[in-house]
Formats: structure tokens, sequence, C-alpha cells
């Protein structure tokens, strides 16, 4: 995904570089609004993972938040389970999440950065060094080139650093933007809506299991803990607070016309009943819980 400056969206209106169909955005103050109840979830993960780290966090460790996206996660869930560290490194591809990280959740111990991790990270990794701790949660799921991605993630850890990766196989919102794209007054923006859905979204669950483990071993990567759950994100959630999230991640946001909008809200809660619902299963939605060692050589 190339990375673009553009800007906020002002008095409901968004002002975005060219070529914008083929970026990643997402409204940073938007998200920030939707994201409180996914924290949760990342917090029973991090619960989970923390007795597997080999090590006890030190005043020299260096620590990478990938896809930090608001930053508030990354300064007031990762930075105390990571002190004394010596810093943390929040990195994500959009522009507008690191300006507003910048500006929200700022810490004498936080640096933030763009930085896609889909793409080269060699002059990353040559100024800033590398990490003894990587973090990522559900960030990796909008990448289509998921192997490239945790290559790159092999490539910014120390020997003998950790990982700990969460992001869903397949997901409730990745389904909602299939239909989406299937409905006419929609099909403009397919391509868009279309390319963020990663290959595993429509893999059955042990072809999941397959696809995955072959692209940890390929960057080099050995699972302390893997495990592919049934998505639990959006339980107990209302529908009002459902439909905010789904609006909020959706990649098409800051294509659609002030007029388009009404009618795209109207027809994401429509399909927020269908796919959230009782009438689609949702054992199909799961999410992937690793933590992986990066292994010598």
């Amino acid at each position: 995904m190339a990375v673009q400056v553009y800007e906020a969206p002002r008095n409901g209106r968004w002002y975005v570089a060219q070529d914008a169909k083929k970026t990643l955005r997402i409204s940073a103050s938007l998200y920030a609004r939707n994201n409180s109840l996914q924290r949760k979830h990342n917090n029973t993960v991090l619960e989970f993972c923390e007795p597997a780290f080999l090590a006890e966090p030190l005043d020299t460790m260096q620590v990478l938040d990938v896809g930090c996206g608001t930053g508030d996660f990354t300064r007031d869930v990762l930075l105390p389970r990571c002190l004394p560290c010596a810093r943390l490194i929040g990195i994500d591809c959009c522009v507008d999440m690191i300006e507003h990280a910048s500006r929200h959740s700022v810490h004498e111990k936080i640096e933030y950065e763009v930085l896609d991790i889909g793409e080269d990270v060699n002059e990353f990794i040559a100024r800033r060094g590398h990490f003894d701790r990587v973090y990522s949660f559900y960030s990796l799921n909008w990448l289509r080139d998921q192997g490239a991605a945790l290559k790159n993630i092999a490539a910014l850890m120390a020997p003998a650093a950790q990982c700990v990766l969460v992001f869903p196989a397949s997901y409730q919102p990745a389904t909602v933007w299939s239909l989406l794209a299937q409905m006419d007054r929609w099909a403009k923006y397919s391509e868009t809506l279309l390319q963020f859905i990663a290959k595993s979204h429509h893999m059955e669950k042990a072809e999941q299991i397959l696809y995955m483990s072959s692209l940890l071993h390929e960057a080099g990567l050995c699972p302390n803990i893997f495990v592919l759950s049934r998505l639990v994100t959006f339980d107990g959630w209302s529908e009002q607070d459902i439909v905010g999230a789904e609006m909020s991640l959706l990649p098409i946001n800051h294509l659609v016309s002030d007029d388009e909008r009404a009618l795209l809200l109207d027809d994401v809660t429509t399909l927020v009943r269908k796919v959230h619902g009782p009438e689609t299963d949702q054992s199909i939605f799961r999410t992937y819980i690793i933590m992986a060692t990066k292994q010598n050589g």
C-alpha cells in the first residue's frame, strides 16, 4: 500500500491526495471514537500471551508497534507492559493516524512514524536499529501480501526477539465490503472495497492454519503460540456500536460524496444486521493469535 499525505476531514468533507483508490484511508478521529471495545479484546490477548515472553523488559529494550493507529493503545496499554524499555516506536501506513497519535498520544518514551510494513524497511532499520519486541494488533489483515509483511517484521527483530501478532483470518467487515462491492450503486468502488480483503478471508479453517503456518516458516518466525479462534471482537456489541465500527473501517469512506454518505450508512446498517446477525454462521469468522520468536540464521 502506497502512503500519500492527505488532509483529515474538515466539516464532514475529505481532502484527498491523487490516486486515492489505491491507498488505505481511515479517518483517525472516526476510528478513535469506535475502537474502545476492540481494545478490551486486545487486553485479553496480552494477558494470555504475557507468560510466554522469554525475557522480562529491560531499560535497553526497543519495542515496535506495527499498525499503531491513533496511538492510545500504544501509550496506555503496550507501554506499561514494556517498561522500563528504552523506546517504543509506533508505525502506521496512514498519515492521518500518525498525525493524530503524535498530537493526542504523546509520551517521552514513544515516537511515531509513517511506515508501511508491506514495503521496504531497510532504511527504517538503518535509522532505528532492531527491536526486542514487536506487537501488531488488527493491522496485518489489511495486507494482501501478508508474507512480505511477516518477512519485514522478522527483519526488524533482533536475534531471538519475539513478536505478538493478532489479526483476523476472516472477519465481518470484509464480508460487508464484499457485499457492498456486489451492489450496483457501489460497483464503481468495488476495486477499492476488495483490495484490502486478505487472501485468508475466503479460506476454510484448516487452509487458514496451513497458509499462515507456511508464511511464518518462510519468514523465519517460530511460533510459541498459534491459535486460530472464533473472532469474538464484536460479541456483546450493540447494533449502533457495530455500525459505527463498520463505518469507521470502510476503505471507501474518503471516496463517497456527501449525497452518497447517507445511502452508504443505510446499506451498511442493513448488511450489519445480515452479516453480524443469526442468519450468518459467526463461526466462519476467525482470528489469528500468534506469538513467535525469530529463528537464528
